[in-house]
């Protein structure tokens, strides 16, 4: 008789890294889910506010649904970034993802206006755990070589769902209702919350918890007011003269808090070391202990004054610079009065943020250049997004003639390309650098937007499409390899509030530019048409052109072409600022955090 053949049975190890590999994907399923869930609604609602008008009225204070959302969002994503830093990603993700949901059910149950505004900020502060902590985690999944690939995929789901949010939109207020603009977040947000709270794990967190429980036994065992042998030659238990977790990363890797070695690297196999010179019997601290103390430790830790006086010092002057020139005159009482006040408590934040123990915006965000340049570079990118994301559609539909399924195709265009060159662009910096490769994105970004004005009058739909193309694969080398350097730099401890910094710039860069842009757009439309009106009614004016002679209709449509390009010319600039700061401001060589090159196990997915 032949031999029985042997069967090939996976081992334990092969069995557990295939769960591993297909809870990786699952996570990554619901981190894109929840990313393009918060970047949606910011945009969704803008096509269907004239059903919505309809049904609740409210036509003056329509736009607070826009900047309700937008102003918390903004305002949390530093508060959020350094709350996950403290109590780990999962419990802040969670407890956004339910908050966005609890304001998505209450806007569809809206009954006029004024809920549908608040139901939209509460809405709003729950958008911004999703999109700082999101990205955090995404980085937390990923070695450092692998980090490009799921925030190109992260990157790339944010851009398409604020150029597609409209679009949806209008498509759901069209044929169903405007309720099920919220509505079908709730499905959709439920099951990423499911396959969050069912795959993803933090062993990340469960080490820094480790090494706080080690640091409090190790100064349980040296006497007060004696010197232990680190290596550092610092006080035991007390990192000094660098910021919060620096101390932990650099050691990362080469002790571990179940190490029977001493803090200078001394063997105890049979007692312990102590600075002296004495050797006596280890003493172990109660687990239970250890873990009461760290809760304690960072519930005290939360910066409760610094997060107020952010939101604070965020309300008055993003509400400044959304309604100034809207709701009243840029000059006006209210806008001077928000102004100021939110100047006063801007220093107020300084001042706060420089006493407090664990402050929720460190000032090593701008101390280390590699931050502070991707900080002002991410802004400068929000700021000029608000010329494809708002104008366009409005150049599309009022000079070009275009309905708006038309005018919302020229604009989406650039969601082709954008994915496709962030996926590239992790190649490119890995041969020239971050640097380099930053500025390649934004140069050609800048030639892009600077070649709109010179489209001819009126221009064929597939000129400024053609244009919108470019600029998305330029931004897609733009922006991702900033994101992964900055995340790099930074170790565990740390980069959930070095990602919501250089993200909550960029949303400071959007209502910096929706301000600016729609200040300028008014401006040259007042010196065209000789103050008799402004983008808003000149568009709907242009709307019903059976309403308008050939020649007034034609003059308005110069108007507003002249406005745009002066938008788009401020856009080109902002890029070029942005090109000036990588290029002064920006290390050639992004720093790399010492946690990173050995990358520690990947958060688990059980």
């Amino acid at each position: 008789m032949g031999e029985i053949p042997k069967l090939s049975v996976p081992g334990p190890a092969a069995t557990e890294a295939a769960d591993e590999a297909r809870s990786r994907k699952a996570v990554v399923a619901a981190l894109m889910t929840a990313m393009a869930l918060a970047s949606l609604d910011g945009t969704v609602v803008s096509t269907a506010v004239p059903q919505i008008v309809g049904d609740l009225g409210g036509f003056s204070v329509f736009s607070w649904l826009f900047a309700g959302y937008l102003l918390a969002v903004t305002v949390t994503l530093p508060v959020y970034g350094k709350l996950s830093d403290t109590f780990g990603r999962k419990p802040v993700l969670i407890a956004g993802i339910v908050l966005f949901l609890i304001g998505s059910l209450l806007s569809a149950l809206a009954w006029d206006m004024a809920s549908l505004i608040a139901f939209r900020i509460v809405q709003g502060l729950g958008g911004g755990a999703l999109q700082g902590t999101v990205q955090t985690i995404a980085a937390d999944l990923y070695p450092l070589k692998e980090r490009p690939k799921i925030q190109a995929r992260l990157s790339t789901v944010w851009a398409v769902s604020a150029v597609a949010g409209p679009a949806v939109g209008g498509l759901l207020a069209t044929y169903a209702d405007w309720r099920w603009i919220f509505l079908i977040n709730l499905p959709v947000g439920a099951v990423a919350l499911w396959l969050i709270t069912r795959h993803l794990r933090e062993p990340g967190r469960d080490r820094a918890r480790a090494r706080a429980a080690a640091a409090l036994a190790e100064k349980d065992r040296t006497p007060s007011g004696t010197t232990s042998s680190t290596p550092s030659g610092t006080h035991s238990g007390t990192p000094s003269g660098t910021p919060s977790g620096t101390e932990e990363i650099r050691a990362e890797g080469t002790r571990g808090p179940g190490d029977s070695r001493g803090p200078g690297g001394t063997s105890r196999p049979g007692g312990t070391s102590r600075p002296g010179g004495t050797t006596g019997p280890r003493r172990r601290t109660p687990r239970s202990r250890a873990c009461q103390s760290s809760r304690a430790s960072r519930a005290s830790r939360v910066d409760w004054p610094g997060a107020l006086t952010i939101f604070g010092a965020g309300a008055a002057l993003l509400t400044a610079l959304v309604q100034g020139g809207i709701a009243w005159p840029w000059f006006s009482a209210p806008s001077l009065a928000l102004l100021g006040g939110g100047a006063v408590l801007v220093v107020a934040v300084v001042l706060v943020e420089r006493r407090a123990a664990e402050p929720i915006l460190p000032g090593w965000v701008w101390r280390r250049p590699a931050i502070a340049s991707v900080n002002l570079a991410l802004g400068a990118l929000g700021l000029l997004m608000i010329a494809p994301m708002v104008f366009l559609p409005l150049y599309a539909q009022s000079v070009l003639g275009l309905g708006p399924v038309a005018a919302g195709f020229v604009l989406s265009v650039m969601t082709l390309s954008w994915p496709i060159t962030a996926a590239l662009s992790s190649r490119v910096s890995d041969r020239i650098g971050v640097r380099r490769t930053a500025m390649t994105g934004i140069f050609l970004a800048a030639l892009c937007l600077a070649a709109f004005p010179l489209l001819p009058h009126p221009a064929a739909p597939w000129q400024p499409a053609l244009l919108m193309l470019l600029l998305g694969g330029a931004l897609g080398i733009f922006q991702l390899p900033l994101i992964v350097g900055v995340q790099g730099a930074v170790g565990w401890s740390e980069r959930g509030t070095a990602t919501a910094s250089i993200l909550f710039y960029r949303q400071i860069g959007q209502s910096v530019g929706a301000a600016l842009f729609g200040a300028v757009a008014n401006a040259v439309l007042a010196s065209r048409l000789g103050g008799a009106g402004d983008l808003e009614s000149v568009s709907r004016s242009l709307e019903d052109p059976a309403s308008l002679t050939a020649e007034a209709a034609e003059r308005l449509r110069l108007a507003v072409d002249a406005a745009v390009d002066h938008v788009y010319v401020g856009a080109a600039s902002a890029a070029v600022a942005a090109l000036l700061v990588l290029l002064f401001m920006a290390p050639r060589h992004f720093p790399v955090a010492a946690d990173e090159p050995d990358q520690d196990p990947a958060p688990r997915t059980a």
